[in-house]
């Protein structure tokens, strides 16, 4: 009976298989050991040609990845991170090309996206690319002549099956979009929970003592957004103990005439409805007053609207979250347009502020 011991196995197996290493493939390939690991994970600055040769003669010499190694280099990397990888972008389809919006929160966003994406290695620019084919063909351009292979997309209120970007050669993250056409458009995207959140503030309301919400929306019927909007709050009230149920008012933008009519209509003792749209003003003309005689409840409060009550959208988590996606994508060399589309939500905060009444 013949034993051997593990140290004996380890040895014959290491004789009989030597460890090849990227050095070895690069002195035959006569490249850079740089030049095959780029090709190795597929990386779309190496030529196809290069990528295949280089591939195959790994496979011939029978190379195999070390996942330990791998993890010991993403964790030095993460060590450094005043040493940029790469340029990543933040594309802004939104025709006025500046962040001094303060009602879009373009740039607290940016300041988030930057923020966040430093702190993983990378260097981000900001590019507005405009909503027409022209300006967008520009950003393009730049975007390839730069090397540039990531990028979050903030579309603003652009349709996105419209913006016109190279997405064959990027990793792309959208900001706050689901498209109207994911099986034409499959893309990867964060947003906060929109149903969940409208599904909150009906219960919120409950608690404090309302018994007559309307929902005032100024947007698209169609829009996604809309639609989350709409079906969460309709599924707050069906499980809620509210015994009215008024209609909801949804506009392009806002009119007075028919926000005044359906008030007098159907008499809510709540509206739930968009911030920017100045509505406390627009009730006190009324001969109204909140939150004494009527409340108002936000659905984007945001930094900009700190005395209106209702839902914090976690933008700024929303944006780290995108920048963690979007670097895993880099990492993974997941260039290109993916073949079905996900959308990671993110929960939203409820906030009390000086439009509604404390909890009964």
């Amino acid at each position: 009976m013949v034993r051997c011991n593990n140290k004996t196995m380890r040895n014959e197996s290491s004789a009989r298989q030597p460890y090849i290493r990227l050095k070895d493939i690069a002195a035959r390939a006569g490249v850079s050991v740089m030049t095959v690991s780029l090709a190795l994970r597929g990386d779309s600055r190496i030529s196809r040609s290069r990528k295949d040769e280089i591939q195959g003669l790994a496979k011939e010499m029978g190379y195999s990845a070390n996942p330990m190694l791998s993890a010991l280099s993403d964790y030095r990397n993460a060590l450094r991170p005043e040493r940029f990888f790469e340029t990543v972008g933040l594309v802004i389809a939104h025709h006025a090309p500046s962040l001094d919006r303060d009602e879009l929160s373009l740039a607290s966003n940016s300041s988030a996206v930057s923020e966040h994406a430093g702190e993983l290695g990378y260097q981000l620019d900001v590019f507005f690319a405009g909503e027409s084919p022209e300006s967008q063909s520009k950003v393009a351009r730049v975007l390839r002549n730069r090397g540039i292979r990531g990028v979050i997309v903030d579309p603003v209120y652009c349709d996105i099956t419209r913006i016109r970007l190279p997405w064959e050669s990027l990793a792309t993250v959208f900001l706050w979009a689901i498209s109207k056409n994911p099986e034409k458009a499959p893309i990867y995207s964060v947003k906060s929970d929109n149903f969940l959140s409208a599904m909150r503030v009906v219960g919120k309301l409950s608690e404090k003592g309302y018994s007559r919400p309307g929902l005032f929306l100024t947007a698209q019927p169609e829009e996604p957004s809309t639609v989350e909007w709409l079906g969460g709050y309709e599924v707050g009230i069906l499980r809620s103990k509210m015994q009215t149920h008024i209609p909801p008012l949804v506009l392009p933008g806002y009119e007075a005439a028919p926000f005044k009519k359906w008030v007098a209509k159907y008499n809510p003792d709540v509206i739930v409805g968009t911030p920017w749209i100045d509505i406390p003003k627009e009730l006190n003309a009324m001969g109204m007053s909140v939150p004494q005689d009527i409340g108002y409840c936000g659905l984007d409060v945001g930094e900009n609207f700190p005395h209106v009550s209702g839902i914090h959208q976690n933008r700024r988590e929303v944006c780290r979250i995108a920048v963690d996606l979007l670097s895993s994508m880099l990492r993974r060399n997941a260039i290109g347009v993916p073949s079905s589309g996900y959308s990671i939500t993110v929960d939203s905060v409820w906030r009390d502020a000086g439009t509604l009444r404390s909890a009964k």
